[in-house]
């Protein structure tokens, strides 16, 4: 690997975790979005764009669905307010929980997209840009009942 494609990762890798605070307890999530997020950036499709990504699109895309599970977990609006649930631990997909999803191939195997396309029967260049049709609820409830 040369030294400019160790800086690029460094820095993709840097902007994906110091964007997506809400994953930084979840190690193994942030380096799946990164490889993501590289292979799509090291693909013809992606330097072959004449304009920029939309603005806030990773943000909006891939931490945004990742936030609003795992919040949901934890709170729930029912005046429109967010209140913690009464739920037992056992009974919550926590960090731990959304962690182990990403040790191994089968775990990410679960992930699909809300057409039922599973995540890793799509080629790696274009996974990246799928982010915003998975269905993480589906991915964490099958890994947390497996």
């Amino acid at each position: 690997m040369s030294s400019y494609d160790r800086m690029r990762q460094l820095a993709l890798y840097l902007l994906c975790w110091g964007e997506g605070a809400q994953v930084c307890f979840m190690p193994e999530c942030l380096c799946f979005i990164f490889k993501c997020a590289d292979d799509y950036y090291c693909s013809r499709k992606c330097q072959d764009r004449i304009e920029p990504a939309p603005e806030g699109l990773y943000l909006r895309a891939v931490i945004g669905p990742l936030y609003r599970f795992f919040r949901d977990q934890f709170y729930e609006p029912p005046d429109g307010v967010f209140v913690r649930r009464e739920k037992d631990h056992e009974d919550i997909i926590g960090y731990d929980d959304i962690t182990s999803l990403f040790w191994y191939p089968e775990g990410i195997a679960k992930i699909t997209l809300n057409d039922r396309t599973r995540l890793v029967d799509i080629p790696p260049v274009q996974r990246y840009m799928k982010f915003d049709k998975i269905e993480w609820r589906q991915a964490f409830f099958d890994q947390t009942i497996s």
